[in-house]
């Protein structure tokens, strides 16, 4: 943090978009004090143990990054995480603008990319796939208008809009079979990459590739996502001690699942999953954020191969 706050100073930066570590209150990030706006994306149960073991403790912890009279928008969020936001805002004498879902109007989704309306903007287009994404879109418009007033270059939002990109988040990395992954690793993730898999593959014969890390809520993950599933491979995500082994999460899938095997390694399980789907099918690789930087890299070196030897 305080090399990132040195680079900030050497760069001469007009302004950071600086996002917290974990939480806000007790995050090394908090000694800022010049907030110009806080942004609160979607609450959910994440690390508990850290965080605390109730929604209303951890919205009080992400809510440590509003500041005194600062502006604050945030996501759409359930009842009690707006309660705690609202009194900590009204405190610092401001107040939260929300997104409001209902001014977001969806014109068109495809694998490719999504058009939208929100509020005054219309056929706004973004990269990203899913429902939640068109949120996070109205999220960040929300925030533009609150730093820059009336002063918007429509044609900057657009293109900022256009061209962001999220790796692992349901991020299309092959095709033929089409290879998504993404980052679902907590109940309100696992709830969100069953609404892309509904939007974008509900007509699609899916196989999974799927890591956990023990203190996550894998039985709940496991819950929302299994019947999408048309076989489930698992994976050790490597070199982190917080690691659900392939067989302990392979066994708890077989209680709701019976097509679900367990591989010895990253490479094994993209063998596995090439092997068991056809040109028209889906692999989805997810769970812990931590191994799918690793398994990005074995997918795309095994494309180029097969592009080597068709020339």
């Amino acid at each position: 943090t305080a090399l990132g706050f040195l680079y900030f100073k050497e760069k001469n930066v007009d302004v950071v978009v600086l996002e917290t570590g974990m939480g806000g209150l007790e995050d090394a990030t908090n000694l800022i004090t010049t907030t110009k706006v806080a942004v609160l994306a979607s609450i959910s149960m994440d690390h508990m143990k850290f965080l605390g073991d109730t929604l209303e403790k951890i919205a009080a912890q992400k809510a440590g990054i509003i500041k005194p009279g600062c502006k604050v928008v945030s996501a759409c969020q359930k009842d009690e995480v707006r309660a705690v936001l609202d009194e900590v805002a009204f405190a610092k004498n401001t107040c939260v603008q929300y997104v409001n879902t209902s001014d977001i109007r969806l014109i068109r989704s495809n694998l490719k990319k999504q058009s939208f309306d929100y509020k005054t903007y219309k056929k706004l287009e973004i990269s990203l796939l899913g429902p939640v994404q068109l949120e996070n879109a109205a999220l960040a418009i929300e925030a533009v208008e609150e730093y820059f007033g009336t002063e918007i270059d429509l044609m900057k939002l657009r293109k900022g809009l256009a061209e962001t990109t999220w790796p692992g988040r349901f991020q299309i990395i092959g095709e033929n079979p089409l290879f998504i992954v993404d980052g679902a690793h907590n109940e309100d993730a696992a709830k969100r990459l069953a609404e892309s898999i509904e939007t974008h593959l509900h007509d699609k014969r899916i196989t999974y590739i799927m890591g956990m890390f023990r203190d996550k809520e894998y039985t709940k993950v496991i819950d929302l996502t299994e019947k999408y599933a048309d076989y489930i491979i698992t994976i050790t995500s490597p070199d982190n001690p917080r690691s659900m082994s392939a067989h302990d999460l392979a066994a708890e899938i077989s209680k709701v699942h019976k097509n679900v095997t367990e591989a010895a390694s990253l490479e094994e399980a993209v063998e596995l999953a090439y092997l068991l789907s056809g040109k028209d099918d889906v692999i989805v690789a997810f769970g812990s954020l931590s191994y799918l930087g690793r398994l990005i890299n074995i997918v795309k070196k095994r494309l180029e191969r097969k592009r080597k030897k068709r020339k």
